[in-house]
């Protein structure tokens, strides 16, 4: 279905477009380059289609953009720097796709996004830092890429951000500490890396930690101490699948609150559900 991207051919008709949404339509063809010239648009939705090829860098023309969503397509290529020039955005996401490459750095000059999810793809390359200037960003969802390196430890200043998302990558070394710092945080996924060290306990500042922590299937060891008893609304904790044995600390009653705990505790698994 090829002739829905006529239209665009006749921007001078569309000038006054402010919001599309051909979602779920089998649109099958790659994204033409005048469709990014229509810059009263704010919302562009192309879910769950067929739509093949790259961004072409004439995405940075549209200025107005707010929710840019192009999950689950065919898209390949590399996310141009250009993107940065949308500095208006507030939702992108382009999770389910083949976007390759590295993320620029240029992505931390949107500085009204709220929601970024680029999970499911294939980027590569280490976390930009400029991704702590994100600092009204609530959800970063990077899951499912081949993203190497150390988590930043800028992320700390993402104070507005209630759920971190970068399992299955192939991350390094120690959590940074400053991680502690994202006091809205709900939902931290670091599972399926390779991070090692001691689980930072300024992890166990985040009050507001009520829906998951998942460490699982990485390199840490250590203890856990008797500090997670302060996370008293979280309903998940999985530290299963590291390399060392994890001691508890503290006293079991004082894990009561969890809804669902795996983990390996003096050499034998162990995994509670409450009833």
């Amino acid at each position: 279905m090829v002739e829905w991207l006529k239209i665009f051919n006749l921007s001078c008709f569309c000038w006054f477009l402010s919001s599309l949404d051909l979602s779920q339509n089998s649109l099958t063809s790659s994204l033409p380059p005048s469709l990014f010239q229509l810059q009263n648009l704010t919302k562009l939705l192309l879910i769950a289609n067929d739509i093949f090829g790259s961004i072409p860098p004439e995405v940075g023309n549209c200025v107005s953009l707010i929710r840019l969503r192009l999950v689950n397509n065919r898209i390949s290529g590399e996310i141009s720097k250009e993107i940065g020039l949308l500095k208006n955005l507030s939702f992108l996401d382009l999770s389910e796709n083949h976007i390759g490459g590295t993320l620029p750095a240029e992505i931390g000059n949107c500085n009204e996004l709220q929601m970024l999810n680029l999970s499911n793809n294939t980027l590569r390359g280490t976390l930009p830092s400029s991704l702590s200037s994100l600092t009204r960003l609530e959800v970063l969802d990077l899951s499912v890429n081949q993203f190497v390196g150390e988590i930043p430890s800028g992320f700390g200043k993402l104070s507005s951000l209630n759920r971190l998302i970068l399992n299955k990558n192939s991350l390094f070394r120690a959590i940074p500490s400053s991680l502690g710092h994202c006091l809205s945080l709900q939902l931290l996924d670091l599972s399926s890396n390779a991070l090692s060290g001691m689980i930072p306990v300024e992890l166990f500042d985040i009050e507001g930690l009520d829906i998951a922590l998942n460490l699982s299937c990485n390199a840490l060891t250590g203890t856990i101490p008797p500090q997670i008893s302060a996370l008293n609304k979280l309903s998940i904790l999985d530290l299963s699948h590291n390399d060392s044995c994890f001691i508890y600390a503290g006293r079991d009653r004082a894990l009561c609150f969890l809804e669902f705990l795996v983990m390996r505790l003096e050499g034998l698994w162990r995994v509670l559900v409450r009833v």
